[in-house]
């Protein structure tokens, strides 16, 4: 499976860029990823790696002050929940979440 949202504009092109989530199963890899894509031209902007497994994203409001939409990964193997900046896909922050 695969899960997408917009990001708004992160890179200040005045188009809105968005991100994209695949798990595992989907890449027939070993990790799941997210990537943020240019609303330009779809060049990819930025990749997030899960060496634990699939991934889903959702995009949120802006966490880190950047005034950038930011977004949060679900870890599925992993059983977390990870923070990404929107304008460079960096982990600002990991929620491991108990019993899930």
């Amino acid at each position: 499976g695969a899960s997408a949202d917009l990001l708004g504009d992160i890179v200040g092109d005045g188009t809105i860029d968005y991100v994209i989530g695949a798990n595992m199963s989907s890449l027939q890899g070993k990790y799941g990823w997210c990537r943020a894509y240019s609303g330009v031209n779809g060049a990819i902007i930025w990749e997030y790696k899960s060496v634990k497994g699939g991934v889903d994203i959702a995009a949120i409001e802006d966490y880190d002050g950047d005034e950038v939409t930011d977004c949060v990964v679900a870890d599925l193997v992993g059983r977390a929940l990870v923070v990404l900046s929107g304008r460079t896909g960096k982990s600002l922050k990991r929620i491991v979440v108990a019993g899930w």
